[in-house]
């Protein structure tokens, strides 16, 4: 009751690289624990005397599904594999917001870049044992932001009063796996020469290994950026050099 501000991020993780979708009642935890946190927000925001003057909802970049090489811009439709499904109802969960009055910001996040674990550290790791490469072909996009960026992004659509809907939050240049993979080798100063076979992702995470490891997407965020929001770490070799370098 009075708060300025509701940020719901709640929801169980999946983790990267992605735990197995079929271990028992995993895909059913990951969608309730969503829905469930985006149901208690709304009757929390319904009973309040003084509403919020904003709720962020967090979503991610898999709301989109896979595009291959097409530019993905706010306007995408909603894809149908199970991250996207996910996606869709933890959105759903607080459309309800709206209707109170009080104004509501969707973050489609893509996988964050930082120096505490996350998807980066999984992808640096083989690096580090020279033992790094592409993953799969390489030709699949992937799209990222720096956790600075993240950060920001969050505080100036939380305090910008014209912020509503839907924004993409990723670094303006998304790159192809392979060219990813070589900044990280430069970085490290380690070899790229060992892809890794995308069969290995198939078959030990099944559909979340398809789509969140293996899956393409060209994710870009227009509606921040036309709104004035400027990146600290707009490219990849930037963003990688701030996270890896040495102390």
């Amino acid at each position: 009751d009075g708060a300025f501000a509701i940020l719901n991020f709640a929801g169980a993780s999946i983790g990267f690289p992605p735990i197995p979708w079929w271990l028992p009642g995993r895909k059913e935890n990951i969608m309730q624990s969503r829905v469930h946190a985006g149901n208690a927000i709304v009757d929390a925001v319904r009973a309040a005397k003084t509403k919020p003057r904003v709720v962020m909802q967090m979503s991610g970049s898999n709301f989109y599904g896979l595009r291959g090489d097409q530019s993905i811009a706010e306007n995408e439709t909603a894809g149908n594999d199970f991250p996207a499904r996910v996606c869709v109802e933890w959105e759903n969960a607080t459309n309800e917001i709206e209707s109170l009055g009080v104004r509501r910001v969707i973050a489609r996040t893509a996988p964050v870049l930082t120096k505490r674990g996350g998807v980066l550290f999984y992808l640096a790791l083989p690096f580090k044992f020279f033992v790094g490469g592409a993953l799969g072909n390489g030709k699949q996009w992937f799209a990222w932001i720096h956790v600075a960026d993240f950060i920001a992004a969050i505080r100036f659509l939380l305090e910008n009063e014209n912020a509503r809907g839907a924004f993409n939050l990723a670094a303006p240049n998304p790159l192809i796996n392979a060219d990813f993979a070589r900044a990280l080798a430069r970085i490290l100063k380690r070899p790229n020469w060992f892809p890794a076979p995308g069969w290995i992702f198939k078959f030990v995470f099944g559909e979340l290994g398809e789509t969140m490891v293996l899956g393409s997407q060209r994710v870009i965020p227009r509606r921040l950026q036309a709104m004035g929001f400027q990146f600290q770490f707009a490219d990849a070799a930037s963003a990688l050099q701030d996270l890896l370098k040495e102390k």
